[in-house]
């Protein structure tokens, strides 16, 4: 259970060191510190200690100097450290999973999906950058036999990466897993909301044999990820997080011309076309939104559905939502409550306006006696009727569990719908002829589509969005690509 879970689990100078520097975990001079909150309960558990900018400046000449170390170490030897990140990673599993059900307020269930999801992808680049060549040259025939042209990739250097707090551990290994590999040192900068499960890669890279430098970690609140900006010894900014805070960043690292990845979150739509089986669509609609209780920037909160079948799946979606709300508060619960007080005073404020505007909502609103017992940050979730499309629920990304339901016509008016937003972060498809549905899905204005199935996200695969859902791609070979820069080479012969 989750009251069981204990600060006792978290290594001491996680919580006493706000910052991990050139292999050593370092407490600050005259530091200050952050309350971490239960979201379950409500209440504190845990105060850690927070980096200052003195610190961030320190760990950014870390990075910069381990770098051409880092750099020249034999691609094998950094496939071996991924590899062995892994493996420890595993070794820590159940430590993982009790900070992210304890910091983020997950189920076991979906904390052992992130610590599973992490581990496969320091393992899939271990594999990768054997075979891709960083650092090799491939030769190009130049239309003179006077001239020879090599081309190769090279790391970009040390880049600093700012993460969000709904996924710990996982979005920090889709940046550094990739810059690791082909040679990139890194400052990490964990969510001041969820920093716990992050730190944790400090005690990781350490045992896995990580060079001291290599990897850094700096805590604290939007201050420090302003001045890591600011450091003159970054090569890049890795961000993911909000699309108002990713235009802040681009503004500080413009008069540098620092290249950026952004993932910037969306509010994408999932289409459920005509015939499709209902009871399979309900189950594959309600995961979209509702696992990590919507927190999440692919929440396919928008559901399009053709409409002989919007009565049938309105049915099943409200036993899905009854069924998850009825269990709110216990151990076996499917939905955990809202992260942190921050999102939640947001999630309610919502809820208000929902109420305030008559909307049609086809479940029930209250929580469980259990739920309200335990306090915490608990809400149900919420499946809305054919709301006003310039609605905050069918036009903003909320991070909360609620759904807007609207039918369709026809295919071409579902798209059309779909594809009004600004953002383009992903999107779905469920029918029952699949090479329907795929003419569908390559029709929507988003950089990853699902095709008659859950949110699954492999790290083969890439992830990025269109539009303000962000700039450049991660996992994948565009992961490693990222990290790196192309040089070109002409010789005489």
């Amino acid at each position: 259970m989750i009251d069981e879970i204990t600060a006792d689990i978290i290594p001491a100078m996680i919580t006493r060191g706000g910052s991990f520097i050139d292999g050593k975990w370092r407490v600050a001079v005259n530091p200050s510190y952050g309350d971490l909150t239960d979201p379950a309960t409500g209440r504190v558990f845990v105060t850690t200690a927070q980096a200052t900018v003195h610190d961030v400046a320190m760990a950014a000449r870390t990075a910069s100097r381990a770098f051409p170390m880092w750099r020249e170490t034999p691609v094998a030897r950094r496939a071996q450290i991924l590899y062995s990140i892994a493996d420890r990673l595993e070794a820590w599993r159940s430590c993982a999973e009790a900070i992210i059900m304890r910091n983020n307020g997950k189920p076991y269930l979906e904390a052992s999906m992130d610590v599973t999801d992490a581990i496969s992808v320091f393992r899939y680049y271990a594999e990768l950058i054997e075979t891709v060549g960083i650092g090799s040259s491939a030769r190009i025939d130049l239309p003179d036999s006077q001239f020879s042209g090599e081309a190769r990739r090279v790391p970009l250097g040390p880049i600093g990466m700012i993460v969000a707090w709904n996924f710990p551990l996982v979005t920090a290994a889709w940046k550094m897993a990739p810059a690791l590999a082909c040679g990139c040192t890194v400052v990490l900068k964990p969510s001041e909301l969820s920093p716990l499960a992050d730190c944790l890669y400090g005690e990781i890279s350490r045992e896995a044999g990580l060079p001291d430098g290599v990897l850094n970690i700096v805590t604290g609140g939007p201050e420090i990820g302003q001045a890591l900006t600011e450091r003159p010894e970054l090569a890049k900014i890795s961000f993911t997080g909000s699309n108002c805070v990713g235009k802040h960043i681009m503004g500080a690292i413009a008069s540098r011309l620092l290249p950026a990845t952004m993932e910037l979150g969306g509010k994408s739509s999932i289409i459920v076309l005509d015939g499709s089986d209902v009871e399979t669509a309900a189950e594959i609609v309600a995961g979209g939104i509702f696992f990590n209780c919507g927190q999440m920037c692919s929440a396919t909160s928008r559901v399009l559905v053709a409409r002989p079948l919007l009565p049938a799946l309105m049915d099943c979606l409200v036993v899905h939502a009854e069924r998850l709300r009825s269990t709110l508060g216990r151990p076996d619960a499917g939905m955990g409550p809202i992260s942190n007080e921050i999102q939640y005073i947001k999630t309610r404020a919502a809820m208000d306006d929902i109420r305030q505007d008559q909307l049609d909502v086809a479940t029930c609103m209250d929580l469980p006696e259990l739920a309200k017992q335990r306090g915490g940050f608990y809400v149900p979730p919420v499946i809305v009727r054919e709301p006003p499309v310039t609605h905050p629920i069918w036009t903003r990304e909320l991070f909360s569990p609620f759904m807007a339901v609207h039918g369709f016509n026809t295919v071409e008016d579902a798209v059309r719908m779909a594809n009004d937003t600004p953002f383009g972060l992903a999107g779905s498809v469920i029918g029952p002829d699949g090479n329907l549905a795929r003419m569908v899905g390559r029709q929507l204005r988003a950089g990853h589509v699902w095709i008659n199935t859950p949110q699954v996200i492999f790290p083969q695969s890439c992830w990025g969005g269109f539009g303000q859902s962000g700039i450049g791609r991660e996992l994948g070979i565009w992961g490693l690509e990222a990290c790196t820069s192309l040089q070109f080479i002409t010789s005489s012969v």
